[in-house]
C-alpha cells in the first residue's frame, strides 16, 4: 500500500487528542514502537480541515467535524507492509447526562486515493 495517510476525525463531543502512538505489530503479544517525526509525521487540523487540506466530504471526510489528526506515514513505511496499531486518546466536552461519541477515521493510499473508513461509536455516562 504506497502513500498511506490516516485521518482521525474528531466528531460531536471529542474536541482534542492528548496522545497518540503508532506501533508494529509483530506477533499477537508483541509490538514495536514507531518514532515520529522518522517512522511517522502528525499534523493537527481544524474543522475547516487546515493546515492538512483535508476538506468534508472529500476522501471519505465525514460532512462535518470538530478537527482531527492526519498521519502520513515516512521511510520505510511511506510503502505500508506490516500491521500497524494506532492508539489516539482524546479529550471529549461531555455533560453529565449520556453522551454518544462517534470517532471516524479514514485511510488513504495510492497515487489516486482509495479510501477504507473505519467508524466507531459508544456511550458514556
Amino acid at each position: 500500500m504506497n502513500h498511506a495517510i490516516v485521518h482521525d476525525y474528531f466528531i460531536g463531543p471529542v474536541v482534542d487528542y492528548t496522545s497518540l502512538v503508532v506501533k508494529k505489530k509483530i506477533s499477537d503479544t508483541v509490538f514495536e514502537n514507531l518514532i515520529e517525526g522518522t517512522d511517522y509525521k502528525i499534523t493537527q487540523f481544524d474543522e475547516t480541515g487546515s493546515p492538512a487540506g483535508v476538506q468534508p466530504n472529500v476522501n471519505g471526510a465525514p460532512s462535518s467535524f470538530n478537527g482531527g489528526v492526519r498521519i502520513d506515514f515516512l521511510g520505510k513505511y511511506a510503502e505500508l507492509k506490516d500491521t500497524l496499531v494506532i492508539t489516539i486518546n482524546t479529550k471529549l466536552n461531555t455533560s453529565k447526562e449520556k453522551t454518544e461519541v462517534k470517532n471516524k477515521a479514514t485511510l488513504n493510499y495510492g497515487d489516486v486515493p482509495g479510501v477504507i473508513e473505519y467508524e466507531a461509536k459508544g456511550e458514556f455516562c
